[in-house]
């Protein structure tokens, strides 16, 4: 910038701050205006500076208008509220900054205060809290050992933000958090334990099923009595029985023209029993719902066992504490009719497991039986064999169909012919009769029979004679008398 005589004010005009490349001072960015916006960029070591683009550079020349980077990039002061001062901040830190911050996430969202929090089981009003609620705020408490430090730092509570100050009232009822898992476990308990028995009791259907599947026996049979003929004189050949794992061989297993080994086994038994195949409506319950596995059922449960287990310590623990008595007397009553509760759900995974390992043993596991693992996967190699089958069936029926297509064509074609043919009279039906015509030449005329003989003349037979003519009355002779 210039005066009216055409004099630089502060300095050259467009000039940069005096300041040497590499000089770690830093300039007064202060000098016009405020302070600024920090650049976070990344620096080059001075070694490597010295052997790249920036070795030759001069800073000094590159014009910066300083009131327009004020404008553009200077920071305003922060209003200083009393009480705020330089070096009034938080003198002591309890917890550490995640766990503020996830506290702070999830204040956002359930706005209650730690009172409000407290009282879920001081009074205790669980019940009027979501399940959502109830287990964000399970999180949010302190555990065991930040309630040491809490307590411990409770004398200097008003020198602690405010996050520091709600924990510190949180952990004045210990073990919060196993407290407030025990409300929603208390609110859930009943409903989940009924879900995990009729999943059990769902899933048992498919052992049972298999048992008692007479198709699944036919088929396997017959894979038996042709896997002992095709290894007949062999050490593979005549077994007593094979594991599920042989199923899916016999679909790879494939003859001299590419048919696979199930594929002709299935065509034998659909000719011994028509429509028997597969055996989709004996066993169903294959096909449940693919969420629901044996995997899961059984996690499922041993976790909400663990967790009535883990209420019956927390009542333990709890003793007389007066702030919480309300709590406990819910809790141990709670407690009594979940017991009840869970013995059913014991009974039925015995049974189910029981199920399953008298299953697997039917179909071939052996001493693995009662392995989980070796159970889930029998049952769903016994549906992807199924499945196979289906394929099977499904290439049979498009056969048929076919074969049903053609009849009705030749059907129809001969309908058309003899149609034709009565228009048409003999001559019609003899030109119906009359074969195609052939590119081929046409084959020679057997010769001639010889002419047979002519018959010879037969005479004509000779005229009858003519009869007498017969004798009037009166040229009859009188009758003789007695004379």
């Amino acid at each position: 910038k210039k005066d009216a005589d055409g004099n630089p004010i502060d300095g050259p005009a467009g000039a940069a701050p005096d300041v040497v490349a590499g000089n770690i001072a830093e300039v007064d960015n202060v000098a016009k205006g405020r302070k600024k916006k920090n650049l976070q960029w990344n620096k080059l070591p001075k070694k490597l500076a010295q052997t790249s683009v920036f070795k030759d550079l001069d800073c000094t020349t590159v014009p910066i208008d300083l009131n327009l980077m004020d404008e553009l990039y200077g920071k305003d002061a922060k209003e200083v509220l009393p009480g705020q001062e330089q070096g009034s901040g938080p003198k002591v830190e309890v917890l550490e900054a995640k766990k503020k911050h996830n506290a702070n996430i999830v204040l956002a969202n359930v706005k209650m205060s730690a009172q409000e929090i407290l009282d879920l089981v001081r009074v205790p009003n669980y019940k009027s809290c979501s399940d959502d609620a109830l287990t964000a705020i399970s999180l949010l408490c302190p555990n065991p050992e930040e309630e040491q430090k809490l307590l411990a730092a409770l004398p200097q509570k008003n020198d602690c933000d405010q996050i520091d100050q709600f924990m510190m009232e949180l952990a004045t009822v210990p073990r919060l958090g196993d407290k407030i898992k025990c409300c929603i476990l208390a609110k859930t308990f009943m409903t989940q334990a009924q879900i995990q028995i009729d999943e059990m009791i769902t899933y048992t259907q498919i052992p049972n099923e298999i048992l008692a599947s007479k198709k699944l026996v036919l088929i396997l049979s017959w894979g038996l009595a042709i896997g002992n003929y095709l290894n007949a004189g062999t050490a593979r050949g005549g077994i007593y029985g094979y594991k599920t794992e042989t199923y899916p061989k016999f679909a790879d297993f494939k003859d001299n023209k590419g048919m696979p080994l199930l594929e002709y086994m299935v065509r034998c038994v659909e000719k011994q029993y028509p429509g028997i195949m597969p055996y989709t409506d004996e066993i169903p319950s294959l096909y449940l719902d693919q969420k629901l596995t044996l995997e899961g059922i059984l996690e499922n449960t041993t976790s909400l066992l663990n967790a009535l287990t883990e209420v019956s310590e927390q009542l333990n623990t709890i003793g007389d504490d007066p702030q919480v008595a309300a709590f406990k007397a819910e809790m141990d009553a709670f407690s009594a009719e979940a017991n009840v509760k869970r013995e059913e759900v014991q009974a039925s995974k015995v049974g189910m497991n029981n199920k399953l390992t008298e299953m697997a043993k039917y179909i071939g596991e052996g001493k693995k039986s009662n392995q989980r693992t070796n159970q889930e996967d029998a049952i769903g190699r016994v549906k992807d064999f199924n499945d196979q089958i289906v394929e099977v069936m499904a290439k049979l029926d498009a056969e048929a169909e076919e074969e049903r297509k053609q009849k009705r064509r030749e059907e129809n074609k001969k309908t058309k012919g003899g149609a034709k043919a009565t228009l048409d009279g003999d001559g019609g039906a003899a030109k119906a009769r009359k074969p195609k015509a052939s590119l081929e030449a046409p084959a020679p005329a057997p010769p001639a029979a010889p002419a047979a003989p002519a018959p010879a003349p037969v005479a004509p037979p000779p005229p009858a004679a003519e009869a007498p003519p017969a004798p009037e009355d009166d040229d009859l002779p009188p009758p003789p008398t007695e004379e």
